[in-house]
């Protein structure tokens, strides 16, 4: 994957979460759940003014973060040894979060529906897809067992 591509995926994935909350705004609750325990109850909840706004605001939040992570890593070189890891994961995440959204949403406009099963079906791809790809990252701050052993020694990583 080109790097110029996998950024226009990333900002799509994000833009694509803003226009969803918007387009959607009309046929939302007033309130909409944000938060469900283990059981599948929701036990969080916010006005739709912001809860539209929340995930894709923090979506952005990820995607600068993710632009100033090699930047600021001490073992900066080492990204471009990862470089088509670090770009999968970066659009896992953001899928994954992406994900999230859409089924809040759906939760919302079916309140009968629990959200739970999707939660798991959507971590357990985020588990399938990090541990194809975690073996391939080199030694770093930010990705990985961050022990002063492992960043000390790159056998032991």
């Amino acid at each position: 994957m080109k790097k110029t591509t996998t950024t226009w995926v990333k900002i799509g994935i994000v833009i694509g979460m803003y226009l969803a909350g918007f387009f959607l705004f009309d046929s939302l609750p007033d309130i909409l759940p944000t938060h469900w325990n283990a059981a599948g109850v929701a036990d969080g909840f916010m006005a739709k003014e912001k809860a539209i706004l929340l995930f894709p605001s923090i979506a952005l939040g990820m995607l600068i973060l993710f632009y100033f992570i090699p930047k600021i890593d001490p073992f900066k070189k080492r990204y471009e040894q990862f470089e088509r890891a670090w770009e999968i994961l970066q659009i896992t995440l953001l899928s994954l979060f992406a994900y999230f959204y859409a089924v809040s949403l759906y939760s919302a406009l079916n309140p009968d529906v629990s959200p739970e099963r999707y939660i798991i079906g959507g971590v357990g791809i985020l588990f399938i897809i990090l541990g194809n790809y975690m073996s391939k990252f080199k030694r770093n701050f930010f990705v990985g067992i961050k022990t002063p052993w492992t960043l000390s020694n790159e056998k032991v990583w």
